[in-house]
């Protein structure tokens, strides 16, 4: 079991890594000059992006978990829903 804890840590944390990696190698060379926006994107992803992903992964489990199958919709008023029907005509 602990293992498996182990990979499902490390297995996401290497992900901004492993992007932010794959950036550099693949970015012209004037964005290779700036290498601190490379550590800002790893930072950022790391600990950020990567937290924010598994909270909605982790609200999903949940959600299912306790049944809740239900969609939220919020309701578009008639004027929203009538602009695009009139580019369509025009």
């Amino acid at each position: 079991m602990t293992t498996v804890l182990v990979l499902a840590v490390l297995v996401p944390l290497s992900t901004a890594p492993a992007q932010t990696f794959f950036a550099w190698l693949n970015a012209t060379p004037a964005l290779r000059r700036r290498p601190l926006w490379f550590v800002g994107y790893l930072l950022a992803g790391m600990f950020f992006y990567t937290e924010f992903r598994n909270a909605v992964a982790r609200v999903a489990h949940v959600r299912e978990l306790t049944g809740a199958h239900d969609w939220i919709v919020t309701p578009r008023s008639g004027r929203a829903l009538a602009a695009p029907a009139a580019r369509r005509a025009a």
